[in-house]
C-alpha cells in the first residue's frame, strides 16, 4: 500500500465490538406492551450493551444490541468459563429494561427466554477487524497546494478513499470524508467510488 494509506490506517480509530441479535416471540417470551410497538432505539450508556435497536412484526420482536471497545472485552471475560453465556448477558439486561407500569418485567418467565439468538464478533472477522471507524485525533484537516497554487484541504479519510494507479478503488464508511460510522456513510462511499470508476474508464 502507498505510504499515505498506511499512515491513515494507523491514525483512524477502528472500534472493536460485537452485535447480539435476539428474537422474542409475543406471548411466548414476552407480554405485549406499547414499549415494543413505539420504540426503535434505546441508549444504555451504563449497560454492557450500550445501544439496543428494535424491529417488530405482529408475532415477534427482533432486537440488536451493540457492545463496543471495553464492553467487548467484558463479554469475553464473563463468558470464557462457560458459566454464563452471551445470550444470558443480553437477556438479563433486557429483563431489567422492559417493565410495565408496576415495575414487573415484560418477560413471561422468571428466567428470561428468547426464540433465537446470535452473537457476531466483528473484531474477530479477518476481513473487518472491527465494527466501524470513528472521528480520530491527528487524522483531521491538513492544507497543501497543487501545482497551480490552489489550496487543497484533506484528511486521512481522503487518503483512504484515494485510488491506486486509477485501477484499484476504495469504498466503505471509513473512506467517507463527510461522515463515518453509519450504513448511510458506507452507501454514499459506494456510490462515489462507482462514479470514480466510471470517470476513470472515460479517461482510458
Amino acid at each position: 500500500l502507498p505510504k499515505d494509506k498506511k499512515n491513515a490506517i494507523e491514525k483512524i480509530n477502528m472500534f472493536s465490538g460485537m452485535k447480539a441479535h435476539v428474537l422474542l416471540r409475543k406471548g411466548i417470551d414476552v407480554r405485549p406492551s406499547i414499549i415494543f410497538e413505539a420504540t426503535d432505539l434505546f441508549f444504555c450508556p451504563d449497560q454492557l450493551f450500550t445501544q439496543v435497536w428494535m424491529n417488530r412484526n405482529k408475532e415477534s420482536i427482533f432486537l440488536t444490541g451493540f457492545v463496543v471497545a471495553e464492553g467487548r472485552e467484558k463479554v469475553i471475560s464473563k463468558t470464557k468459563d462457560g458459566i454464563i453465556s452471551a445470550s444470558d448477558l443480553f437477556l438479563n439486561q433486557l429483563h431489567e429494561m422492559f417493565k410495565d407500569e408496576e415495575g414487573i418485567s415484560l418477560f413471561i418467565h422468571l428466567s428470561p427466554t428468547c426464540s433465537a439468538f446470535d452473537l457476531y464478533d466483528w473484531s474477530a472477522d479477518e476481513f473487518a477487524g472491527g465494527m466501524y471507524s470513528s472521528p480520530s485525533v491527528d487524522a483531521g484537516w491538513r492544507v497543501s497546494y497543487d501545482s497551480d497554487g490552489n489550496k487543497i484541504i484533506q484528511t486521512c479519510r481522503h487518503d483512504m478513499k484515494a485510488p491506486i494507479a486509477e485501477t484499484i478503488f476504495f469504498a466503505g464508511e471509513h473512506t467517507n470524508v463527510k461522515t463515518c460510522a453509519t450504513v448511510q456513510a458506507a452507501l454514499e462511499s459506494g456510490s462515489i467510488a462507482a462514479s470514480d470508476v466510471l470517470e476513470a474508464f472515460g479517461r482510458m
